[in-house]
């Protein structure tokens, strides 16, 4: 049987790591002073959030797949000990 992931958990964890680096990256922005290395503090800026996004969506689809299997699981299981108990009556 797979191992359970608590969703809520694996999303603070990402959103926190990025948090960290977001407000780290925030600070330096008052160092760019010119249009070129503000132009690549906002590149950097936007590829920092679609890593977080890209991240947190391939979690949630991990999950989503855990938890169907999960699931089908238990409903075999489920099936098998009503039919086990339909037998035996």
């Amino acid at each position: 049987m797979s191992i359970y992931i608590n969703e809520d958990l694996e999303l603070r964890l990402i959103w926190g790591k990025y948090e960290n680096l977001l407000a780290d990256h925030q600070r330096l922005r008052s160092m760019c002073l010119d249009e070129y290395t503000l132009y690549e503090w906002e590149q950097t800026q936007l590829y920092l959030e679609s890593q977080l996004r890209a991240e947190i969506n391939e979690t949630r689809k991990y999950i989503r797949n855990e938890n169907a299997q999960r699931e089908k699981i238990r409903k075999i299981e489920r099936e098998q000990r009503e039919n086990q108990l339909k037998v035996s009556s």
